[in-house]
């Protein structure tokens, strides 16, 4: 009797870890300029991404790593951002093995000079196979401290 009792309880606790999102934290220093010219305006000091231009945007990428081959799509995404001049947009880009992209609703965030924490619109490519980004219009003097997701 106590070992179904015992094989019972770990089956359930095994199930409900399963259905659990598997997240993942990096550094905004992960990010880096979409065009090569514009990383001159970027610096990567202290694990985050700044950009040190006082009037310049600049495009970046932030990678998503997926570990998890079976789940098509990123379940939740958040970045956390300082943009102390102008908006910084961002959004969450899904591109299939054949190079076809689809982005998410862009998400801006306004200027402030506080730490802003922003949950990003989900993105499914429908397919296991595909590569997972975000990208910003990082503002002038804007920092990316770091970025979540879950899969």
């Amino acid at each position: 009797m106590k070992k179904l009792l015992l094989a019972l309880l770990v089956s359930v606790g095994a199930s409900s870890h399963v259905n659990a999102l598997d997240y993942k934290i990096f550094n905004g220093s992960m990010c880096k300029a979409i065009s090569g010219s514009d990383s001159v305006h970027l610096n990567r000091a202290y694990s985050q991404l700044t950009n040190i231009s006082s009037t310049k945007s600049v495009d970046v990428i932030c990678p998503i790593v997926k570990d998890v081959d079976s789940q098509d799509s990123v379940d939740y995404a958040r970045i956390v951002v300082r943009t102390p001049n102008g908006n910084t947009t961002c959004t969450t880009v899904a591109a299939k093995q054949v190079g076809t992209n689809y982005p998410s609703n862009p998400t801006v965030i306004g200027q402030n000079s506080s730490i802003q924490e922003r949950v990003l619109f989900n993105v499914d490519a429908t397919t296991p196979v595909s590569a997972y980004s975000i990208k910003c219009a990082l503002a002038p003097k804007a920092e990316i401290l770091n970025y979540k997701f879950g899969e």
